[in-house]
């Protein structure tokens, strides 16, 4: 590591707002009014372009060992998506990452940015601190940088069992003699060591040079395992080494960042090094997380009535193979006429129902489930009248394979259950039988996923949909305006005889259009990417207004039906009420830099909704970001979650 590796040497980064209540305002002071106002008037507020950096989730991980012999790097900076992605077509598989703490003996944000990322890109990951120099003369921070640098690890789930190693280089203290300087130097790495053992993180030892501890010294300060580094002259641990720097490729570039490169190995008492990797879902059904990744940008625009094929599998984190279904957020931008885009697996004949309506004017997004076709592909139609700029962004998969499982899903060719024909009178609602229809099994179906549609509405307002037999939640699934066509997908348990109930809620007739798109089996899921619906419970709701550029953090494990610990993505419906300017809405994990892709987008005068699957992030939460130039109420409404 040597002197590159001090404190306050690494990326100075904003710290992340204080939560109050269940819920944090952080305003961004980047962002003045007038430039928010420009992007809500563009097309820039639904999507960012093909290059702009995905958004990484907070990952639920679990210990795992490392094996000997692989090939690992280390450095300080906070690496971007596309440098870990260019260094794993060099071989590399495991990250050790800088949890930068400063000369105040607080952590740095921005570090955790690598941590999500490497997770969400299958690396194991494993952590260490930089050295303060002058800090070496006060053993009590020892305690006090490491009860850092273990707060910040279990902020971002970093699981017990994994290793946390300090870097102990340039140790000599000036004013004091040799054996005072060793004394003081013991003393403070076991003030560290106890810590973190103390926390369940397995300590670990970096030794660089200049040092004033010897081999004896080392071995004896209450650490578990260690890092041999790269140079000759260091006292080196008579136990061996779980990590070994190269001492041929220490301080070198490569992918346009500065790295030392590692190989794994096993210490002569069998230890081997352990960090934390992303869970991958193994069973047929479960969902697996992804960094949401824009796989689609049309950038001219699609011509009315064609069709581009966007390739799925194989791209990002998507396997190449054994993958039922994809998550896509669709965003159509710029159409002149209204209509619709069908997005469709590849080489099978195109529906005629649609994934989502388009508006003349305006920009809108929708998620849906959609199965990969050949080539691991989807094809999206443009059944506007107009040309229009087609985004899509990947936000995960479901694993293919026969479903026996609790919280599996298992696509189905999309079909329609629903066509009220002739409009549903305001206040009333209409049942429709799910289960035993279209490729839903008569039992077993404990939630299904839809498309709703409401068509040329009178008025303004709302569709609720929910379990038939139960008591309707105060939750909306969606929100339209009047002479608007939307479209939204709804998570939503099956109820009396298998069947939901829809409700109007405006003060107008609408035709409602339901159309399914798969169905989990019955059953708290248990298993990694299991889904568990909840009754639509509201997370948050701003009573007044969140102001332009603000974000609000919204604690979501441990509420409401969600479990404290276990729930790595939360089904969201999040509403933007009665707006009175343009704009959108980004909802995220927290602890993570924000994307600069929407959720979904609203326009002045009529509330609109959206439907997301979002990972969990630090401390359990969400942020919600106002992309708009004025004060919006959100309401964020939780349907479920995936393990």
């Amino acid at each position: 590591m040597g002197t590159r590796r001090s404190a306050g040497t690494g990326p100075c980064r904003a710290r992340s707002a204080p939560t109050y209540q269940g819920f944090s305002l952080r305003l961004s002071r980047s962002l003045a009014p007038a430039l928010i106002l420009a992007l809500a008037a563009s097309a820039l507020l639904a999507v960012s372009s093909a290059s702009t950096a995905a958004a990484y989730p907070v990952p639920t991980a679990v210990v795992t060992t490392v094996p000997a012999g692989a090939k690992s790097f280390d450095n300080i900076s906070a690496d971007s998506e596309s440098v870990l992605r260019c260094l794993q077509t060099h071989a590399f598989t495991h990250d050790v990452v800088d949890v930068n703490t400063g000369a105040d003996d607080k952590v740095r944000a921005g570090w955790e940015d690598e941590y999500s990322t490497a997770l969400g890109l299958g690396y194991s990951v494993s952590l260490f601190q930089g050295y303060l120099t002058s800090a070496w003369k006060t053993p009590a921070r020892g305690t006090t940088r490491a009860n850092a640098v273990v707060g910040a690890a279990k902020a971002q789930g970093y699981p017990a069992g994994a290793t946390i190693f300090l870097n102990v280089e340039d140790t000599k203290i000036a004013g004091q003699t040799s054996v005072q300087n060793r004394a003081t130097i013991i003393q403070w790495i076991r003030n560290w060591t106890k810590v973190v053992a103390a926390a369940g993180y397995k300590p670990g030892l970096y030794i660089g040079v200049p040092q004033a501890l010897t081999a004896a010294d080392i071995a004896n300060v209450g650490a578990q395992v260690f890092w041999r580094s790269a140079s000759s002259s260091a006292p080196q641990a008579a136990q061996g080494f779980v990590i070994q720097q190269s001492a041929a490729q220490f301080d070198i570039t490569l992918c346009g960042t500065r790295i030392d490169v590692d190989t794994t190995s096993t210490d002569n008492r069998g230890n081997n090094l352990t960090g934390a990797v992303r869970p991958r879902p193994g069973v047929a059904g479960m969902y697996g997380v992804i960094p949401t990744a824009r796989f689609y940008d049309s950038g001219v625009q699609l011509a009315p009535g064609a069709t581009a094929t966007v390739k799925v599998l194989g791209r990002g984190t998507v396997p190449t193979s054994g993958v039922s279904a994809v998550a896509v957020n669709t965003s159509a931008i710029g159409a002149t006429s209204t209509g619709y885009l069908t997005v469709y697996p590849a080489g099978t004949a195109r529906p005629s129902i649609s994934s989502m309506q388009v508006p003349a004017g305006r920009t809108v997004s929708n998620l849906s489930i959609t199965r990969p076709g050949s080539g691991g592909a989807v094809n999206v139609y443009n059944g506007t009248g107009s040309a229009v700029r087609v985004v899509l962004d990947v936000q995960g998969y479901y694993v293919g394979g026969a479903t026996a499982h609790p919280g599996a899903f298992t696509p189905i060719a999309p079909g329609r259950f629903l066509d009220s024909g002739a409009t549903v009178a305001p206040g009333t609602a209409v049942t429709v039988k799910m289960a035993g229809r279209g490729g839903i099994p008569a039992t077993g179906a404990g939630t299904v996923a839809i498309n709703l549609t409401a068509v040329s509405p009178a008025s303004s307002g709302y569709l609720t949909v929910y379990p038939t037999g139960s008591n309707r939640p105060a939750a909306s699934s969606m929100q339209f305006g009047a002479g608007q066509s939307r479209s939204a997908l709804s998570l939503v348990r099956t109820g009396t005889d298998g069947s939901i109930t829809v409700f109007n809620g405006s003060a107008g007739a609408v035709r409602i259009i339901v159309d399914g798109q798969g169905w989990y089996r019955a059953g708290a899921g248990t298993r990694v990417g299991s889904f568990t619906p909840i009754a639509p419970v509201r997370f948050l709701d701003t009573g007044t207004s969140l102001t332009a550029g603000a974000s609000v953090t919204v604690r979501i494990a441990g509420r409401g039906g969600v479990p404290a610990t276990g729930a790595s993505v939360a089904a969201v419906n999040v509403t933007a009420v009665n707006p009175g300017v343009t704009g959108y809405l980004t909802v995220y994990p927290a602890g993570t830099s924000r994307p600069a892709t929407s959720t979904m987008q609203f326009w002045s005068g009529a509330s609109s909704a959206g439907q997301i699957l979002v990972p969990i992030g630090a401390n359990g939460s969400v942020t919600l970001f106002n992309g708009s130039g004025g004060t919006v109420r959100v309401v964020l409404d939780v349907q479920g979650y995936s393990r």
